[in-house]
């Protein structure tokens, strides 16, 4: 049966609910073959710069360590060249990335990171070395190269130093982690899986019918990717028909919060479930401070449930015209995580 449009409307209401609730949240914690190092890409603030500066040493060291191997021990420098060369590559040059974004701090800063932290330890790194450790080093750089890292955070940080420009190309190069939903409370029941870019920190929701939330940059990044379920038996028996219906009266405004304005809205399928895709811009107070953000939204609507993916960038409101460029970025992005949505009931 086709929906009325007073029940369309109270549906828009209670998205219009959930999404007033959340869009606060997308805000962030507020070398040869590299070239520059565009740093506008980052989202800079004190946690990506703990972030950068623990990469920086991590490759520094790396780098101390195995120049001093392959000065102690010439029948090994072609190959331990061979994997330094391998890992620049494998992570874009992290040392140059990671060292851009320090020089952004302040002219000599870098360099008193390197004499109060760095240089005190490079006797140690740079000890007499045996050929046993030589090729035991050897065997973690290969490690190393295939992403086994064991400090902590280094690899995602490395990752997001260099997919920042364009996200989605962590997950094409298959840089992802599955989530699944079986089990969570906030999912009550809906059993749905998607895949999410490595780098991006999970966390779980802090608000209600939020299920899982990740944030770019490991944590320190203006992107947020929220999933959500909200339950409630007005909503089932939707059909793709209805939301065609829906789009047909123009009435995908009623989903947009108070002030936000409308940018794109469509009738797709994920996964067999019939989905709204709604894009927005709108700037909302965010203790205190104007916070400017656009967002692409998708509704999945399963049985009597909406699950909802949310995705925006956000950031100070005189930096809109940065945020309406970066919503490229984390619309092409929240495309990809969208297409590895799946609904465990429509496998059984």
């Amino acid at each position: 049966m086709m929906m009325t449009f007073a029940r369309f409307s109270q549906l828009a209401s209670m998205a219009l609910i959930i999404n007033s609730g959340l869009i606060a949240t997308a805000v962030g914690q507020g070398p040869a073959g590299i070239g520059s190092v565009n740093t506008s890409d980052y989202n800079l603030n004190e946690l990506a710069y703990k972030q950068a500066a623990g990469v920086y040493g991590y490759t520094y060291s790396q780098r101390v360590s195995l120049n001093a191997m392959k000065e102690q021990y010439p029948q090994f420098a072609s190959e331990l060249t061979r994997l330094e060369v391998l890992f620049d590559a494998q992570y874009a040059w992290p040392q140059a990335r990671a060292e851009a974004v320090l020089d952004t701090m302040g002219v000599g800063i870098l360099q008193k990171l390197r004499n109060e932290f760095l240089k005190p330890h490079e006797s140690e790194w740079a000890r007499q070395y045996s050929s046993e450790e030589v090729t035991d080093f050897s065997k973690e750089m290969k490690r190393r190269i295939k992403g086994d890292i064991t400090s902590p955070g280094i690899l995602s940080n490395m990752l997001w130093l260099r997919y920042a420009t364009r996200p989605i190309n962590e997950m094409v190069d298959g840089n992802e982690r599955k989530f699944e939903s079986a089990g969570e409370p906030k999912a009550q029941g809906v059993d749905f899986s998607l895949r999410i870019p490595s780098s991006w920190k999970e966390e779980d929701g802090d608000r209600p019918h939020v299920v899982r939330m990740w944030t770019s940059q490991n944590g320190s990044g203006d992107m947020t990717i929220i999933a959500l379920v909200v339950k409630n038996e007005e909503l089932r028996g939707i059909t793709k028909y209805d939301l065609d219906a829906l789009y047909a009266a123009d009435a995908g405004r009623s989903f947009v919060p108070t002030g936000g304005t409308l940018l794109t809205s469509k009738v797709v399928t994920i996964d067999a479930a019939p989905a709204l895709l709604l894009d927005f811009s709108t700037e909302q107070e965010n203790l205190g401070a104007s916070v400017s953000m656009r967002i692409r939204n998708y509704q999945l609507f399963v049985d009597d449930a909406i699950v909802q993916l949310q995705c925006a960038v956000g950031r100070a409101a005189d930096d809109r015209d940065t945020v309406k460029d970066r919503f490229i970025s984390v619309s092409e992005l929240c495309d990809r995580v969208a297409s590895t949505l799946v609904i465990a009931k429509h496998w059984r």
